[in-house]
């Protein structure tokens, strides 16, 4: 199984063209966000460090974007294997479907946590050159734990719909139709408060909105810290810091436990989907 591995890594880094468009989407919402959204946003916050809290706002939905984009790239090879038929030829060889369908899921998880940490990176120097921010060690280690966890459940959730398209030229489409609406569903572009409450719905049972909700929990709570109470609750409303489901409001245990059970639905999902066909 580590040799499909490391032959599905290769494929994808060997097609630069592929690498580039699994990021697209993030310099797409980066570049809006500094040429565009940043001032918007922060100029409605009443309050000092009203840029700082946009900024990490918005780094922690492009790290949920991250993880669904990367992964998105990654299981093309998936594909491509089925489009040249060598998918066929996998499930005839010894090796089990088992095995077959967790050497793509891993090759993605690689790809995946290897991108997102690179958007860390530069996220975290941006906001070292404009705020002067460094987040403590502690921090940085959750905020790891979090891109593990993420992309592995958008890994699992792209694998599935990735099992019902057997051409490129599908594949591509689908690339375009998520890349386009990725950035509405965790809620980056707009406040969460500023959209239908069936929209607020949709946001708060997709699964990269829990990543995003995780990330900006860990990032933001030592900026709510220096904010005034009265002001932090309708921040947390307003920008999906935190999720209520009628008189219930999510904590970081909630959305951990629904990106796990996304991991193994999702996962379980795929094998039944790729194994029924021929």
């Amino acid at each position: 199984m580590s040799a499909l591995v490391k032959r599905n890594l290769k494929l994808f880094f060997r097609d630069k063209t592929s690498v580039f468009f699994s990021l697209l989407s993030v310099l797409i919402i980066l570049g809006l966000y500094i040429l565009f959204l940043g001032d918007v946003t922060s100029n409605d916050i009443p309050i000092e460090s009203a840029r700082t809290f946009v900024d990490i706002w918005m780094i922690a939905g492009i790290m949920a974007v991250s993880s669904l984009t990367s992964t998105l790239g990654a299981l093309g090879v998936v594909v491509m294997d089925k489009e040249s038929r060598r998918f066929l030829d996998f499930r005839v060889s010894p090796l089990s479907n088992r095995k077959l369908m967790l050497s793509y899921l891993f090759s993605a998880i690689i790809v995946g946590v290897l991108m997102s940490v690179i958007v860390f990176i530069v996220a975290s120097l941006y906001l070292y050159l404009s705020e002067g921010l460094v987040f403590e060690l502690l921090i940085n280690i959750k905020i790891l734990c979090v891109i593990l966890l993420a992309v592995s459940s958008s890994a699992s959730l792209i694998f599935f719909f990735i099992s019902f398209i057997s051409s490129q030229n599908a594949y591509s489409t689908v690339s375009i139709v998520i890349g386009t609406v990725v950035g509405f569903l965790p809620g980056i572009y707009v406040p969460i408060r500023a959209l239908p409450s069936f929209v607020q719905l949709l946001i708060k049972i997709f699964p990269v909105s829990h990543s995003a909700l995780l990330f900006k929990q860990i990032m933001l709570k030592e900026t709510l810290n220096e904010i005034p109470a009265q002001v932090v609750h309708e921040l947390e409303q307003t920008f999906g810091v935190v999720y209520t489901l009628g008189d219930t409001t999510l904590n970081m245990t909630h959305s951990i436990v629904y990106l796990l059970v996304c991991c193994i639905l999702f996962g379980m999902l795929t094998v039944w989907s790729l194994s029924r066909k021929k």
